[in-house]
């Protein structure tokens, strides 16, 4: 919501008076006043917006991943302030961290490129709540405020970053099974 203001001087504040809204069928916003000084457009937003729960879930458990990572990148360099032979965990640690570094890399490029396609695919000028949600977010609700499979925040992130944890488990198993075998053949 809008509304069609001046600066009134005298107030101290933006005034109303003798400035209305016009019409705005073709999404254009259109003030009308009748007089002539400071304009502006105040805009109103909701400032309690409740977030679905699910996405508190995907920060907090991203966010434990990343700190979880940084810390075993900590540990890591800490081990390598002095050499020592290797002993069969520094080798394992270093491909690893190789691992994880060219899989992040790879499948943001990867995601970014799907992001792109999906909002070409999904976006319209005329209906932009299809795409996204008036706080910036992806759309996860349908109208009655209840997650929606049909919404882009399902096939737009969910579903690709749940195939992406699933694809990196995966090679990191294999990749521990190859690098933790004792068996010199």
């Amino acid at each position: 919501d809008f509304a069609c203001v001046f600066w009134d001087y005298n107030l101290r504040d933006w005034s109303t008076q003798g400035c209305s809204k016009g019409n705005a069928s073709d999404n254009v916003l259109r003030c009308l006043c009748n007089h002539t000084t400071n304009f502006a457009a105040l805009w109103s937003f909701r400032e309690n917006y409740k977030y679905a729960e699910a996405l508190g879930v995907i920060s907090t458990v991203g966010l434990s991943f990343s700190l979880l990572g940084l810390v075993v990148t900590i540990i890591h360099h800490l081990k390598e302030l002095h050499v020592e032979p290797d002993r069969g965990h520094c080798t394992p640690v270093a491909a690893l961290l190789h691992f994880f570094l060219l899989a992040t890399f790879s499948w943001n490029s990867v995601y970014g490129t799907q992001l792109v396609l999906t909002l070409a695919a999904t976006y319209r000028v005329q209906n932009p709540l299809d795409y996204r949600q008036e706080e910036c977010w992806l759309a996860a609700l349908d109208g009655d405020k209840h997650f929606s499979f049909h919404k882009p925040m399902f096939w737009a992130f969910l579903l690709p970053l749940g195939l992406v944890l699933i694809y990196n488990t995966v090679l990191l198993v294999l990749t521990s099974l190859t690098t933790c075998r004792v068996d010199p053949r």
